[in-house]
């Protein structure tokens, strides 16, 4: 619940800055700090405290809430009305995809997947 608490405010923080700074710039810096996140958690392990993955992936829920907002919004803005549809298939579709490879990605991390080790003989 408070990853989504965080998504939420952070989806409203972005769309204030975008008044402030290029929308590229905003969401380049909110796809970082969600890769960031992302990139922390690899370093977990099954015996890592609680307290330590939430503090790793907290980074991902302000990147999560707001690119894909301004994204979207983004989109919509810079097609004409009658490609409207088009546009709107194509970013559901990137973020279906994204969601599904994090989702394989968390749950690699989490299952404590290894890569193969070489076995010579």
């Amino acid at each position: 619940m408070p990853q989504a608490v965080l998504a939420v405010g952070a989806a409203f923080v972005g769309a204030a800055l975008v008044n402030r700074r290029p929308p590229a710039h905003v969401v380049t810096g909110r796809l970082l700090t969600t890769a960031t996140g992302f990139g922390l958690s690899a370093f977990l392990a099954p015996t890592s405290p609680p307290l330590l993955v939430a503090t790793m992936l907290g980074p991902v829920p302000p990147g999560a809430g707001t690119a894909p907002a301004l994204r979207n919004d983004i989109i919509m803005s810079s097609v004409k009305a009658e490609r409207a549809g088009q546009a709107v298939a194509t970013s559901a579709t990137a973020y279906e995809v994204g969601m599904a490879l994090s989702a394989s990605y968390e749950s690699a991390c989490s299952s404590g997947a290894r890569a193969p080790s070489s076995t010579e003989e």
